[in-house]
């Protein structure tokens, strides 16, 4: 997805909206919230915020939908979930925390409450949510289900992290001449398949990729996709450094 596919479109968060969360044994659940739009001043200047805090709202009221697929014509509605909104927020409880802007963005399912519909959203940042809160399963929900759903969410989370443009002051010139040892790939692949792990391009798993590519930052990835984002973005999907070229490796058969 090319930087000119995103929309950075300022726009208040919903009145209501759900974000998926883990449980201390890495269970997935639901964290609900309310916002209130309030003036604020920052910077000497009166600006709408949107305040968060935990909705009062039982699991048993909630039922979760799925939205229909989206296509590339709907790129205009907000709903598209590849659209980057941002706003600014603050977090209900702490009075004298700081007013900062998050991005967001709408995940393909939705929670239907009384008459309201609830949208589920993932955010680049998550400071301004609250940390004790009642984690809510619907009835509707399956756990094999929710554990699908959540793959798909951090799929969609690695996508639009990997795309939210950021400025790293440092490494800000291009590494042209480094050239990794082959033993230090071959330690960089074997952990990433030990850990099962995937490229964060293409999300096709190491263990399975004829051919890598690694960048001077030690990053690895699937050799085609890098070479690609490479020549558009100039800058590692991961840590953000600038760089221009990926070293190709041939996959070996195994790794002992």
């Amino acid at each position: 997805m090319s930087d000119q596919h995103l929309i950075f479109e300022p726009r208040a968060l919903p009145r209501y909206f759900a974000v998926m969360r883990n449980t201390s044994g890495g269970s997935p659940s639901y964290q609900i919230c309310e916002t209130e739009i309030i003036p604020i001043l920052v910077h000497n200047r009166s600006v709408p915020v949107s305040v968060v805090q935990n909705a009062d709202i039982r699991a048993s009221d909630l039922h979760l939908m799925r939205r229909r697929e989206f296509t590339p014509s709907d790129m205009d509605n907000d709903l598209y979930p590849q659209n980057i909104l941002e706003w600014r927020v603050k977090n209900f409880s702490q009075e004298d925390a700081d007013v900062r802007t998050i991005k967001y963005w709408y995940l393909p399912h939705y929670f239907f409450w009384n008459e309201y519909h609830i949208p589920v959203l993932d955010f680049n940042r998550r400071f301004f949510l609250t940390r004790s809160f009642e984690r809510l399963l619907p009835p509707n929900v399956l756990m094999p289900q929710l554990y699908q759903d959540k793959e798909q969410y951090l799929n969609k989370r690695r996508i639009n992290l990997v795309n939210i443009p950021f400025s790293n002051p440092r490494s800000e010139e291009p590494n042209q001449q480094s050239e990794i040892p082959n033993f230090v790939i071959d330690l960089l692949i074997k952990d990433q398949i030990e850990k099962n792990n995937n490229c964060s391009i293409t999300m096709t798993s190491f263990e399975y990729m004829p051919l890598i590519g690694v960048t001077p930052c030690f990053h690895i990835f699937d050799y085609n996709a890098i070479q690609r984002w490479v020549d558009e973005h100039h800058r590692c999907p991961v840590c953000r450094k600038a760089v221009t070229h990926a070293q190709e490796y041939t996959h070996p058969q195994r790794l002992t």
